[in-house]
């Protein structure tokens, strides 16, 4: 079966997303990382003071990237293809249900005030200040789907701390220099 919907490179794109499902989302955020890891350990923090931009971590090279796969697929009529796999990739609904309401469960429990359960002075549950990275996964997918065109690897070079189960979400320094911050 052909999955044209995700362009030549279709079956690749389509094999990825269906790997999504055994990603055991987020359950090492917050768990300490391997000393050989070159990477910036952040906490729940983090993610929670960039609530209202959830990427703003990651300085200018998501945007850069993003724009270079967005160009192939202006370039090569693809944009059909990105409008499928924003359609195909929600974490949410890849997510086993259980395992994520244990994850906001753990975030209200553990950030949350004792008394009235919000984060700081938020007004707002810590579970609500979570933005799910899906445009990371999606561009990863994106990736996939230009690489008869180029070879782009930003995105599908994240992926792996997704399948240990951290949360990749911001670059400390100036791509390609640097490290990746996770949580």
């Amino acid at each position: 079966m052909s999955n044209n919907e995700y362009g030549p490179n279709g079956d690749a794109v389509a094999q990825f997303i269906q790997s999504l499902a055994d990603i055991a989302w987020f359950e090492q955020a917050g768990q300490p990382l391997d000393p050989e890891d070159n990477a910036r350990q952040v906490d729940f923090h983090f993610i929670a003071e960039r609530d209202s931009q959830p990427y703003s971590g990651w300085g200018t090279c998501l945007a850069e990237a993003d724009q270079a796969i967005d160009r192939l697929l202006f370039d090569h009529s693809l944009i059909g293809v990105q409008d499928a796999v924003q359609q195909a990739i929600r974490i949410e609904n890849l997510w086993d249900e259980d395992a994520a309401s244990d994850f906001y469960e753990m975030l209200d429990e553990t950030y949350g005030d004792p008394d009235i359960g919000y984060y700081g002075n938020s007004y707002t549950y810590p579970h609500e200040l979570v933005s799910l990275p899906d445009r990371i996964v999606r561009c990863a997918a994106l990736e996939i789907a230009v690489a008869p065109f180029a070879e782009l690897s930003f995105f599908q070079g994240i992926m792996p701390w997704f399948q240990r189960g951290h949360w990749p979400c911001g670059w400390e320094g100036d791509y390609p220099e640097g490290r990746l911050i996770v949580w």
